[in-house]
């Protein structure tokens, strides 16, 4: 399937770069570590600010995503 979603300006750069590929591993880290560790709060994760701006930004780029038509 493809799709056609809007991204946000202040993102931009960012997807033209690596397509989030840094920031979505950063967050798949901090997850599994977080499980691995049975929800340890004595760990240090590598997401900050801009991987939580992205993380709330991705629900509304999906909601707002179309079907490419074939």
């Amino acid at each position: 399937m493809e799709i056609r979603m809007t991204i946000p300006k202040e993102f931009e750069q960012q997807f033209e770069f690596d397509k989030f590929k840094d920031s979505l591993c950063r967050i798949r880290f901090d997850l599994s570590e977080y499980l691995a560790s049975k929800g340890s709060h004595d760990l240090i994760p590598l997401s900050g600010n801009y991987e939580q701006e992205l993380a709330d930004a991705l629900p509304t780029m999906f909601a707002s995503a179309t079907k490419v038509e074939d």
